[in-house]
Parts: structure tokens; C-alpha cells; sequence
């Protein structure tokens, strides 16, 4: 039997969940917050929250009217007016941090 160790669990720190949360309703009161689990994917982010608190969140990023398309798949198409709102959420919640 042959053991592979993979990547190591992604831990979102609590915090800074509550944070972006806390940014995002902040930055639009209409932008819908998701809570669910995702599953038990490998994600090499996990290699920073093992060292660094971090969180990661999804930004829905579909195309309207498209039908659901894993994010890794050859036949993803981002709808890039989401890029402007995820920086945001993300410089956003970084300055606010910075400035406790």
C-alpha cells in the first residue's frame, strides 16, 4: 500500500470570515452571502493558512443565463465585471485590518 499525503487542510480563520462577510454587506447590502459547506477538495492555499491566518471565499463569477461550470473546467468563461467587486472586498477588508 502506498500512502500519498496531499495538501493540508484549508483552515479559514473565523475572524476574518466574519470580516469579508462584515465588507461585503458593507460594500453592497444586495451582494448575497452564501454559508455552506464546500466539500473535501485539495487546495493549495492550505499551504498559507497552515503558516498565516487566511480565509478564502468564491465570488459567484458565472455569466447570467449560464449554466453552472466548475471553475477549473476548459469550458469556464469568467464574467469579469465580478473582478472590480472581489478586489474590492479584498482591498477593503485588508485596510480595515490594517487599521486595528
Amino acid at each position: 500500500m502506498n500512502i500519498e499525503v496531499g495538501e493540508p487542510a484549508l483552515d479559514n480563520n473565523a475572524m476574518l470570515i466574519d470580516q469579508v462577510e462584515q465588507v461585503t454587506k458593507h460594500l453592497n447590502s444586495a451582494y448575497r452571502i452564501v454559508q455552506e459547506p464546500y466539500g473535501m477538495g485539495g487546495e493549495d492555499f492550505g499551504h498559507f493558512t497552515a503558516e498565516l491566518l487566511g480565509a478564502m471565499f468564491f465570488l459567484g463569477c458565472a455569466k447570467p443565463g449560464e449554466s453552472h461550470v466548475a471553475l477549473h473546467a476548459p469550458n469556464f468563461d469568467i464574467d469579469e465585471r465580478c473582478l472590480p467587486i472581489g478586489l474590492s472586498i479584498m482591498y477593503q477588508t485588508v485596510t480595515e485590518l490594517l487599521s486595528k
